[in-house]
């Protein structure tokens, strides 16, 4: 082997190896499995029923009734994106602002979790007002599923 063949290697051989080891470029990193986004459950009323609706992040919920039935179903792309836009547009300590003296026997009571926060509510006063669009957009979510 020459000498400028040698060097030629050589050259080639450090220009490989540097960018094998290129930093600069993006990992690839595929989906991971879908998170929970929201768990909402309203119990109460006049007949006593229990709702429960579990969303995860790519769209995908779970409806569960008083009797224990489970209905699954997709949230369109649109409809995921409402949700979204509410819950941070959520003003978290006045929604969690509940009256004093809320008993009532046939109110609603709203469990909320979203983002580590969890809230237990009857939507009336501060917290009602905060939560109107969502509590809608959710029972509209319900309705379409």
């Amino acid at each position: 082997m020459t000498k400028s063949t040698g060097a030629f290697v050589v050259a080639l051989m450090l220009m490989l190896g540097l960018t094998a080891c290129d930093d600069t470029a993006p990992a690839k990193v595929g989906p991971g499995p879908p998170q929970m986004l929201l768990t909402y459950q309203r119990s109460g009323g006049l007949a006593g029923l229990t709702q429960m609706v579990e969303v995860l992040t790519d769209g995908t919920a779970t409806l569960e009734g008083t009797g224990g039935k489970l209905n699954r179903f997709e949230i369109s792309d649109e409809r995921m994106r409402q949700l979204t836009v509410t819950l941070e547009g959520i003003d978290w300590a006045r929604a969690d602002d509940e009256p004093a003296n809320t008993m009532c026997a046939d109110c609603y009571v709203y469990d909320i979790a979203y983002e580590g926060r969890r809230m237990s509510t009857t939507a009336l006063g501060n917290s009602g007002r905060e939560l109107r669009d969502l509590l809608t957009l959710i029972n509209t979510i319900v309705s379409e599923g």
